[in-house]
């Protein structure tokens, strides 16, 4: 679908009342109606009627002493219904504690949300250097390795819609951002199963990424074991095992979710 069909049918006012809840974070929980024009590039006055009628639902609360707004209680219904329907965030964050002993650093269970990857699921390492990214958290697709994984697997034209859409802008020296080598690098993970990041978002930072299949092994979901780069050039990780680490848990989550569903 291309984008004029698309605009056909998106509720402009809806989505603008969206992308106020979206300013949420847990780095900024509290916003003021100023705050929210400033950043979003909208009038204050529009902001603040929408913020009123969420407030007025119960998606915002207000602090009646600052005036600033933060999420409210129907957020929290909302994900819980969520959470029940899709078990599989709490299947992932099981396994990935199972798992705790095996591998110390950091896991990842995430999904495409607006050409975007959106972190499903966390589990923090336990290891001495840790890399905060929380759940609900969102990281490029092109300069991960959990991004590449869910590219690699989407139709064709999504890809070129993608690369249409996002500049590949390097995050450090080793950011993929050729054309050419980009889809070299999802054709490999298509062939492979798994695509190791050696710090292409972060420089310090490596991953292993692989694909979480579905019965029909289409792919919607991706893990990746994210840890510091200097353990891997130590010698104190061995990328081989970490690859089928990661491939042990992907198929360990899609056991768990298909025994709950069959």
């Amino acid at each position: 679908m291309n984008s004029s069909s698309e605009n056909k049918h998106i509720n402009f006012t809806l989505a603008r009342a969206l992308s106020v809840l979206e300013v949420f974070s847990e780095n900024q929980p509290v916003w003021g109606v100023r705050e929210i024009s400033r950043h979003m590039g909208t009038n204050p006055a529009t902001v603040s009627r929408i913020v009123s009628t969420l407030q007025s639902a119960g998606y915002l609360e207000q602090d009646s002493r600052t005036q600033r707004y933060f999420l409210g209680p129907k957020i929290v219904k909302l994900a819980s219904i969520y959470a029940k329907q899709n078990p599989v965030q709490e299947v992932a964050h099981k396994v990935f504690e199972s798992y705790s002993d095996r591998f110390e650093h950091n896991f990842y269970l995430g999904q495409i949300y607006n050409y975007e990857v959106v972190y499903l699921a966390v589990g923090e390492g336990r290891g001495p250097v840790r890399i905060n990214v929380p759940a609900g958290g969102l990281v490029p697709l092109y300069g991960t390795a959990i991004g590449k994984i869910l590219l690699a697997y989407q139709d064709p034209d999504y890809v070129k819609d993608y690369l249409e859409r996002v500049k590949l802008v390097p995050f450090t020296k080793t950011t993929v951002i050729s054309t050419d080598e980009f889809l070299a690098a999802l054709e490999k993970i298509r062939e492979a199963g798994f695509y190791v990041n050696h710090g292409e978002y972060y420089e310090d930072i490596g991953a292993v990424g692989v694909p979480v299949y579905e019965r029909n092994r289409s792919v919607r979901l991706a893990i990746s074991l994210s840890f510091p780069r200097h353990r891997l050039l130590e010698n104190k990780l061995n990328l081989e095992e970490l690859i089928s680490l990661a491939k042990e848990i992907s198929a360990e989550i899609t056991r768990r979710v298909y025994s709950m569903v069959a």
